[in-house]
Formats: C-alpha cells, structure tokens, sequence
C-alpha cells in the first residue's frame, strides 16, 4: 500500500504544509500566516517530493476560511492539483455527534480521529495553540465534543493589551509554587490555569465513562505547557495532519467494479456520490460514501482504526493496491461533470441537495424540451446563488443594534457589542448560514460623523464595502430620532429596512416602509429577517424539481435553446470551456 498526499492544514496562525510519501508523515513545515510570502515556495518543494509518485493528491483542512481561496489558487498554480478539504470534498474520518456538526472546527475532530486511529479506545486530545481546545471521543470513536478557550499566548496578550500596567511576558514555564513579581505572576496564571482547566474537563470525563481516558497532546505550545506532566499519555505536534491523511482511502484495479458489487449495499455510479453499506460477509464494516472512476473508486470512511484495517484487508483480499487519494472529476456527461465541479462551493446541506437535484431535472427538460421550463431555468437564480457566496452588509447608525442583529445571524458572537458608540471600528466579515444559503456577512462601523481618524477611515472602507455587496440591511433604532437616520436608507433604496428596538415607543414609524421588526438582543423578528434575506436571492421555497443555470456554459446553450430547443443536447456534450 503506497499512500503519497500532500496535507496542508490552515489553522488561525499559521500554515501546516507535511508529505505523506508510502504512509509515512515527513518534511513538516510550518509557517506564520504573516510570512504568506514564503507559501508559493514551500508548497512547490513539498510538491516535488510526491509529484512523481503514483497518484500523489493534496488534501486539506482548514479553520480559517478567509485563506482558503488565496491557498487554492497557490496550490493550483504550484501542483496544478485543486485541493481536497476535508468535511467538503471529502467526509470526515469519524462520525461527530455535536449538536451541529457542521460547525464543529475540522482540526478538533481530525486530531481525535488520529487519536483513537493510533488507540483504538476512548481518549481527550488538548491542542495548545492560538485557542486550546479539549476534545473527547468514545471508545466507539465518536467525536462527542469538548471545550474551547484562549491559548496561552492569547490570554498574555490580552492582559498586556488589556490593562494599563501589565507586562508583555514571554511564554515559558513558570519556576516555583507562585510567582513573587508581576512576569512571574502571569505565567504561572497562565501556566497552571490551563492546567487546571485541562484536568478539571479530564476528570469530568472520567467520571461519565467510569474509566480514567488517555491524554494525548497536540499543537504548537504542547510541549511547554505539558512536556513533563503526568497526566499527558503523549504529545503528538502532527495530530492534525494524521487525521487529515486518514479521511480517504482509494482502491484501484480492474476488479474494482466486483469488489463494489460484492461488497457494497447500493449500485456504484461512474463520477457519482453514493452513500451506503460497506459489508464482509455479514459484517458491517462502515457507511461510506464513495466515488466510481475509470478502474478505480474513492471510498470516504468514517475512520477508527478497526473500520480502516478491514477495509485495507478485505480490498487486499481482491488483489487492489490502495491509495490515499482524490477523485478526478471527469465524465462525459457534461451536467454531471459541472455537480461534481461545484461540489466543493456547496457550503450547506440546501446547497448540495440542489445541486445534486440538477442531473435528474434536466433530464425531465431533455425528454420534454418544455420552453416554458427552460425559461424558468434562466430566471430562477437560486442555486446560483447558494454556490457564490453573495455579500450582505448590515449598515446603521451607532448603537442601533447591528452588531448584536449580525451575532443572531451568525448564530454566536462574531462581532463586538457594547454601549458606547463607535464599538465596531472596522468591518467584520464572515460566512453566515441563512435558511440554507451560504452568505459574507458585513457587519459595518456605526456611521456617523467623527474626529476619531481611524473611526472614520473605518466608515469610509465599509461605505465602500456596503457599495458593493449584492444586499444591504439597514438597521433603524425605534428609540432614536429618524433625522439621523435617513440619510441610509435614501442612499440604499433597494434595502431590507428593519426597525430594531421595536418594544420602545417610536414616534416616526409611520413615515416608513419598515421590512421587519426586531428585537435583536432577544432575538424577536430573526427568524423572519432570515427569510426575508432567503427571499431576495430566490432561496426561500426550493423546487428541487426545478431544472437550474449556475455557469456561464449553461446560460448560453440554454438561452439559445428557447428559440431553437432541440440544440438543447449541447448541454449534456463536452467542450473545451465546459468550466465555464
């Protein structure tokens, strides 16, 4: 078995860029997000060292989604490879039993899943970097959750940044039972606080599973913070980037179609997902999803250490050679080919099962040639835009409420909220989920008129931000007069216009068209600010029957098409701007 990958992993500092070469993790490197630099460089020599392997593939993970577009075009331009993410193009190695899986961070489940590969048993995996975070899994290997806080260099930060007289300490371990001046005070504030929090959350474990669980370290601070404590069973820095090469395996061979036949519940489909039953004999082993190529087929587990080794030794039983790889998206079929190319900008659960609807609604098109359904395909731009992320930008005056209505959308706090005006001093921009549609949130800096330079130079880059979004909401305070107000939603006629603070008396209510009614800090009016939000991009009541336009390729076949539907074929052939 040869498993040749290039991993990178994005964290909220740096950059994680590793080899696999025959199953082996070498030549990690990492590099601060300041010296984005120095990537194009180390990734290409990374590169060189798998790229004349057999099937070499880069795979990734990552918890910094504003880098991913800028890493794509990187990795593209050095490997001419397009990367794998993780929990996108490929499903994470074990099965996530939080509340929204979703939104569990990729490296916390990826370091468990490494963990219990290697253990086979209940663990807690602690990863000390930028936040430290307290991960548990069962013996079943599931990833059940965990706790998240400040790393240490964090927490020494914000003290120095924070209060007026403390110090900017270095990060080391502290010496004696208690510090006796303020350094010393710090770091052992620091030290033993996460310590303690790391034991207390142990401990608290222990006692639900009625065994004490093995403690593996993980992350760029591990080392100081748990080299020579007796809870800590190992410290792995790599974790992450084991789970990330474990996510995927790949049989390939001119048995590939009768070992899936024999072995697998449902009929493989060439360049399709299939979810089902992976079975030896009577036996249950998984419930991959897996991907049927020309002799070959990508088979996504969900991990454990048993799960991998049976599958290992029941595809070695038919003779394959397994590899640790990627998909070709590659078909003849062109509508199937653009699914699969658009599968990973597919951010949510509605996006993916529109998309994945498009083959079948075509073909209902091809057999009818309707012109009155091929028009409604160039009208309806709603799996559009479910995959390119459109950008609303939340705008109003200081203290109306923005930033607390812009944490409702998000679902936890993003954006710093506080009474004194002029809080938010720059945008803040993030991916929120609304009803299923996958959107750049904006929450902008009150405006007003300042002397503050940087308030202002903060006001004028998000006008510029709110000029350009595809929607803008702009948040009124029933509290406050409507003169100071106005000036925004005149210069955004075509707006969502709520009226926040909606429970105080407002004198001027009638004098406008107000969209909706909020109460932002108790969350009155969210739910229908979302579906307000759905609507305008078409995203509120989905026909997954509706055949749909999302490239430019399409729009021009189908185009032509109303005036002449049978050249409507051309949409199922191949060309060369088929990526269009």
């Amino acid at each position: 078995m040869e498993i040749n990958l290039l991993v990178l992993n994005v964290g909220n500092s740096r950059l994680a860029v590793a080899t696999f070469i025959a199953g082996e993790l070498q030549n990690v490197v990492r590099v601060p997000h300041a010296q984005r630099a120095d990537w194009p460089g180390i990734i290409t020599e990374a590169w060189r060292k798998i790229a004349d392997t057999e099937t070499p593939a880069v795979v990734g993970a990552t918890v910094n989604p504003p880098l991913t577009e800028s890493l794509e075009h990187i990795v593209q331009q050095a490997t001419g490879e397009a990367i794998q993410w993780i929990g996108t193009d490929i499903d994470l190695p074990i099965k996530v039993k939080t509340d929204e899986p979703a939104q569990t961070g990729v490296d916390r489940v990826l370091s468990v899943a490494a963990a219990y590969e290697q253990l086979g048993k209940a663990c807690v995996v602690v990863d000390a970097g930028t936040a430290i975070t307290v991960n548990f899994c069962n013996d079943a290997g599931e990833f059940l959750g965990g706790a998240i806080a400040p790393g240490a260099v964090l927490q020494i930060e914000s003290l120095h940044e924070k209060t007026a007289k403390l110090p900017q300490v270095q990060l080391v371990p502290p010496v004696g039972f208690f510090g006796t001046n303020t350094p010393a005070a710090i770091q052992h504030g620091v030290f033993h606080g996460i310590r303690g929090m790391v034991k207390e959350l142990v401990e608290n474990y222990a006692t639900t599973l009625g065994v004490w669980p093995e403690l593996i370290a993980t992350g760029g601070d591990a080392q100081m913070l748990f080299g020579d404590w007796e809870l800590v069973h190992a410290i792995s820095p790599d974790l992450t980037l084991y789970g990330i090469a474990l996510a995927l395996v790949r049989i390939a061979g001119p048995l590939t179609n009768a070992f899936l036949a024999a072995n697998f519940s449902r009929p493989a489909l060439l360049h399709r997902c299939v979810h089902g039953q992976l079975r030896d004999g009577e036996t249950t082993i998984d419930d991959p999803v897996i991907v049927l190529g020309e002799g070959w087929a990508d088979i996504s587990l969900h991990g454990g250490q048993w799960v991998v080794q049976r599958t290992l030794e029941l595809a070695m039983r038919f003779g394959f050679q397994l590899d640790k790889a990627t998909a070709t998206v590659d078909s003849e079929d062109a509508i199937e080919r653009d699914v699969l190319n658009a599968i990973s900008s597919a951010r949510t659960e509605l996006a993916l099962r529109v998309l994945l609807s498009q083959h079948n609604a075509w073909a209902t098109v091809r057999e009818t040639l309707d012109v009155h359904r091929l028009r409604t395909a160039l009208e309806d731009r709603a799996l559009e835009n479910l995959l390119r992320l459109p950008r609303v930008a939340i705008v109003g005056a200081p203290n109306v409420g923005k930033s607390t209505l812009a944490n409702a959308l998000f679902g936890s706090a993003r954006s710093i909220t506080a009474d004194m005006p002029g809080t938010t001093r720059d945008w803040v921009g993030e991916i929120a989920d609304i009803n299923g549609l996958a959107v750049m949130l904006l929450d902008t800096p009150g405006v007003r008129e300042t002397s503050d330079t940087i308030e202002h130079r903060a006001i004028e880059l998000a006008a510029t931000e709110s000029r350009t979004a595809d929607l803008v909401v702009v948040v009124l305070d029933a509290s406050q007069p409507l003169a100071g107000q106005r000036t925004l939603f005149v210069q955004y006629p075509h707006a969502i216009l709520v009226l926040n603070k909606s429970d105080l008396p407002c004198e001027w209510e009638s004098e406008v068209m107000v969209t909706v009614r909020t109460i932002a800090h108790a969350g009155d009016g969210v739910p229908e600010l979302r579906q307000h939000v759905a609507h305008y991009f078409d995203c509120d009541e989905i026909d997954f029957s509706q055949a749909r336009c999302w490239t430019a390729r399409q729009r021009s076949i189908v185009t032509a098409a109303v005036s002449s539907p049978p050249t409507l074929h051309q949409l199922w052939q191949r060309s060369e701007n088929a990526n269009s």
